[in-house]
């Protein structure tokens, strides 16, 4: 049985490296919108995306499940929507200081370690949605502000809102993403 399998096995695995990548292929095919396809194409598109949907429902779970995908844009272009890290400590009479703000040099006390560029892909957003370490970032910088800090009493981060212009940005004064963590808290 298994040196009949072994025997198999060449033909078995070049077999299922040609069902991955045939997968591969039917997940990345880039598929325009709606909005995208002219209007001619249309009802062609949609049958041909409805048709790849198909040929991937036995296999749509895995990736789905394990979320990864073929499914990305190769030149994309940068959402307006757009976000911009704050460090601040708060003082004994309530009011919170800038340490840090991104792209200020007017608040840069933490600026030659968080724009350095492994360290910003810790805390730079992808979309709407926030990186898994960021989590771990923000407590780790709030604890750093208050060893660096004795006079504070809290330390956060957070992540303004910004929209992105021509040649410039625009703060919104709306935040996500907060982190506070009180001093004597771990």
């Amino acid at each position: 049985m298994i040196s009949n399998l072994r025997a198999r096995w060449p033909a078995v695995r070049a077999s299922l490296i040609a069902l991955a990548i045939v997968v591969g292929l039917l997940d990345g095919c880039p598929v325009p919108s709606p909005q995208q396809t002219p209007a001619w194409a249309q009802s062609i598109v949609s049958r041909g995306d409805a048709a790849r949907r198909w040929l991937l429902s036995p296999v749509g779970w895995i990736g789905a499940n394990l979320d990864f995908t073929q499914r990305w844009a190769l030149f994309t272009g940068a959402s307006r929507q757009r976000f911009r890290l704050y460090v601040e400590g708060r003082l004994p009479d309530g009011t919170w200081r800038i340490l840090f703000r991104a792209g200020d040099p007017a608040h840069a006390e933490y600026a030659d370690l968080l724009e350095y560029r492994r360290m910003r892909g810790m805390f730079s957003p992808r979309g709407q949605s926030i990186r898994s370490q960021y989590a771990a970032f923000a407590a780790w910088m709030t604890r750093r502000v208050l060893d660096d800090h004795p006079e504070l009493d809290a330390a956060r981060t957070r992540l303004e809102n910004i929209a992105i212009g021509e040649g410039s940005y625009t703060p919104t004064n709306t935040f996500a993403f907060e982190h506070v963590a009180p001093r004597g808290a771990r």
